[in-house]
């Protein structure tokens, strides 16, 4: 039988709804749905999966690292999961439509968008993606980080070109939701 808590909800941030170890499940731009496991807490020997509440969808803007937490401890803070006309995307650009939700860096690193030179793109532009599809590695000494769209949807455009460098944070595609 499984254990689960559910996150206490903030202003926009989830917080720890027990004391324990913290591991995230999810990364910085993914989205979070409610009842979706967001991580787990460890605590007397006991790990329990930490679901998302009600009323909790939005894209993660920072995460906690994997660490110890106290009740009420911050683990996520939550940003808008659809950008609008007006609202910057990657390298400068404008967001051209409603409905748009970005693809963010986890992590400063080298991008790939192919898993080998020699192999198409993991998700080239007009590919339909489900929120764990990997959509691009990213690479920092050596180690490669799969990077998921975090929606169910169709990439629309990406903002960064392959073998770039990104900074942690920063807009790499753009994908129009589909729906859960």
């Amino acid at each position: 039988m499984s254990r689960a808590l559910t996150a206490e909800r903030g202003d926009d941030t989830l917080l720890s709804p027990s004391v324990g170890t913290w591991t995230p499940a999810l990364t910085l731009g993914a989205v979070v749905r409610p009842g979706a496991v967001i991580g787990s807490l460890r605590r007397v020997g006991r790990v329990w999966q930490i679901q998302a509440p009600e009323g909790a969808e939005a894209q993660i803007a920072t995460v906690r690292a994997r660490g110890p937490v106290m009740y009420g401890d911050a683990l996520f803070s939550l940003g808008q999961t659809e950008l609008t006309v007006g609202q910057l995307g990657g390298g400068g650009e404008l967001a051209d439509a409603e409905g748009l939700i970005a693809v963010r860096a986890p992590m400063a690193g080298t991008l790939y968008r192919r898993a080998a030179p020699d192999q198409p793109e993991l998700a080239a532009q007009g590919l339909a993606v489900r929120a764990l599809t990997t959509v691009a590695l990213i690479e920092v000494m050596k180690t490669f980080t799969p990077l998921h769209a975090g929606v169910e949807g169709v990439i629309e455009r990406w903002s960064a070109k392959d073998g770039a460098g990104v900074e942690a944070g920063e807009v790499l595609a753009w994908v129009r939701a589909t729906g859960s």
